[in-house]
């Protein structure tokens, strides 16, 4: 079982990872204004805003490592690269929650309209819960052997 479990979870950090990095795109937070009842107007932000951002870079980053990973690059092959892969996953993690927990949208208005903060929107609690998804296939990963492709130098290069 754990056999198995160490095959796929390169690719679950993958896929995961690239989910996660597509519903960052989506309006997390939602604010809007309403004039007199007749006028509506809604003001969305992504996760790409405050902290958000730290999460997205890591999440491009922890990406790209483990594409190195699976293509056999040997400066990812040793032990330490799952444990890059698990900090990488970690830093995504804590600041995908900053910005779930802290942000918001907003929107500037005169004093005779009404705002409404709604708050969070079902994309951040997707986000949330790949972040941990994705936390969860790096910690399986730590146990993990290095694989070895012979002849392969550097970044894969023969």
């Amino acid at each position: 079982m754990r056999e198995t479990a160490n095959r796929w979870t390169p690719y679950a950090v993958l896929v995961i990872g690239a989910l996660l990095f597509v519903d960052s795109f989506l309006g997390w937070h939602r604010a809007s204004v309403s004039v007199a009842g007749i006028v509506h107007v809604h003001a969305d932000s992504s996760a790409w805003t405050g902290w958000g951002a730290v999460a997205g870079i890591c999440l491009i980053v922890l990406l790209l490592w483990e594409g190195l990973r699976l293509g056999g690059a040997v400066v990812a092959q040793d032990p330490t690269g799952a444990v890059v892969c698990f900090g990488l996953a970690l830093g995504t993690v804590a600041f995908t929650a900053i910005e779930f927990f802290a942000g918001s949208a907003s929107v500037q208005s005169a004093s005779s309209v009404v705002v409404d903060v709604q708050g969070r929107q079902w994309p951040a609690y997707v986000g949330i819960v790949l972040a941990l998804l994705l936390l969860a296939a790096a910690v399986l990963q730590l146990g993990r052997p290095a694989e070895r492709h012979p002849g392969r130098l550097g970044l894969g290069v023969r």
